[in-house]
């Protein structure tokens, strides 16, 4: 949000691209197994994954794709 006040956004591009940028990560993290629209797709399905195991695929994850 900095960014775009230093850029001098007007309102309505300033949704435009906070929405965009929300559509593109959730849309991006549709293949990962830790996604959050994947997440809600299971607890639909009545499958249950705690925050602790959550926290650790994530990590593992995160550790992996980025170092």
């Amino acid at each position: 949000m900095s960014m775009l006040l230093a850029l001098r956004f007007s309102p309505a591009a300033t949704l435009a691209f906070v929405m965009g940028a929300g559509f593109i990560a959730d849309t991006a993290s549709l293949p990962l197994v830790v996604s959050n629209l994947g997440l809600h797709v299971l607890a639909r399905k009545g499958v249950s994954i705690g925050w602790g195991d959550y926290f650790k695929v994530g990590v593992l994850l995160t550790v992996r794709c980025c170092w």
